[in-house]
């Protein structure tokens, strides 16, 4: 990695009102945070569709800045995985996941700062995937893919379906997920898979009842989830997924109904992004997920 610097360079904007934290006076204050930055085009998604490889090569855009959430996030670095350009991400979203691990704790204008004076660096993200599909955040299997369609109807206005989506999630809140192929004969409630530097970290989750959730929530809270009786942990670069026809899945919070059995892997993305988080002694950016 090498410390980067800020010429001037065009840049596409990609934006979701919808996200948790994104509106119109963070949009507007971007350009005068970034002075050196010409912004050529902006994209409203997912009103307006993200602007393919060759419009952005047209228009010699060097820099996609994506003010959104993690969900608007994901799809445009899966979209522009073979593209030359770099991607600076922002906090927009509700979780932030990807900012705070790129950014830690950093604000838009302190991430702006830190881009024009040149102390960033240049990093690419692991995933896990699967088919056509990636999760640089976490990617969860199990009943708890119900919740994402109750989030979304909420955030659509549609309270009906909300309620319809929810109640099914509540009822099958602790039903049998999918099974981790060589890892015995058991069903559990969720698999969590986690992007990490060369592996994915696999948590194969079982909460049975009232008392595994309450426990594993306090963990939670805690901060030290991993350490649960209902938490059994692992690494690989590979695992599949079996135990049934299909399977609910969360991508980065996106929602997906998947075949099995279901291969998934550790990937690390070819596009670049744009880190100001602090380094380690061994120069990787730290982990927000870890902290």
């Amino acid at each position: 990695m090498q410390i980067g610097n800020c010429p001037d360079m065009r840049a596409w904007l990609i934006s979701n009102l919808a996200s948790g934290s994104t509106d119109t006076e963070t949009l507007d204050r971007l350009p005068a945070l970034f002075p050196a930055l010409d912004f050529v085009g902006h994209s409203r998604f997912p009103d307006e569709p993200l602007p393919p490889i060759g419009a952005l090569q047209s228009r010699s855009v060097s820099l996609i800045i994506l003010l959104a959430g993690d969900g608007t996030i994901n799809a445009a670095a899966t979209l522009y995985d073979s593209w030359e350009g770099a991607a600076l991400i922002l906090p927009g979203g509700t979780m932030n996941m990807l900012a705070q691990l790129l950014h830690g704790p950093a604000t838009i204008a302190d991430i702006a700062a830190a881009i024009a004076s040149g102390t960033f660096v240049r990093e690419a993200l692991p995933y896990v995937s699967a088919e056509d599909r990636r999760a640089y955040v976490a990617a969860i299997a199990g009943p708890a893919g119900l919740w994402a369609h109750a989030r979304e109807a909420v955030r659509q206005g549609r309270l009906r379906s909300a309620w319809r989506a929810a109640r099914l999630a509540w009822l099958r809140r602790f039903a049998r997920g999918p099974r981790l192929r060589r890892q015995g004969r058991t069903r559990t409630a969720a698999v969590l898979l986690l992007p990490m530097a060369d592996a994915m970290e696999i948590a194969r989750i079982d909460v049975a009842g009232w008392m595994d959730a309450v426990r594993l929530g306090g963990g939670y809270i805690k901060s030290d989830w991993r350490r649960s009786a209902a938490v059994e942990i692992s690494e690989a670069a590979e695992a599949t997924l079996d135990g049934g026809r299909s399977v609910h899945m969360l991508f980065d919070g996106e929602a997906a109904r998947m075949p099995l059995p279901l291969t998934l892997r550790h990937g690390r993305s070819r596009l670049a992004f744009l880190a100001t988080r602090a380094r380690d002694d061994s120069g990787r950016v730290g982990d927000a997920r870890a902290a």
